[in-house]
């Protein structure tokens, strides 16, 4: 395989064709947890991380995701994503309302 063939593997791989479809139901129940699956307590302070995955080939950012992080977690959510794969780090609100805006979406 070249490099032309694994840039477009890359790219197939990597880029959605056409955009996800997500299917919302009033009966869904709403996710309170956090990036390791902890229940966000009222008192907890919530934070938003927007980092970017790289091309494993070109070491380029390909995508940027946002993960869910409270004060408890957001020092091991950075070390488990790179500290150099952070661009952004935002404070969201307390937990209390953080869940409060979930459940009025």
């Amino acid at each position: 395989m070249n490099r032309r063939e694994a840039n477009a593997l890359d790219r197939y791989l990597t880029e959605p064709t056409e955009k996800p479809h997500k299917e919302t139901y009033e009966d869904d129940p709403v996710d309170t947890t956090d990036y390791f699956g902890n229940e966000i307590a009222d008192e907890d302070g919530v934070f938003e991380i927007t980092f970017a995955m790289k091309c494993l080939y070109t070491g380029q950012p390909v995508l940027t995701c946002k993960k869910i992080a409270t004060q408890d977690t957001i020092v091991d959510l950075i070390e488990e994503l790179g500290e150099e794969n952070v661009y952004l780090i935002e404070y969201v609100s307390s937990g209390k309302r953080y869940k409060e805006g979930l459940l009025n979406d």
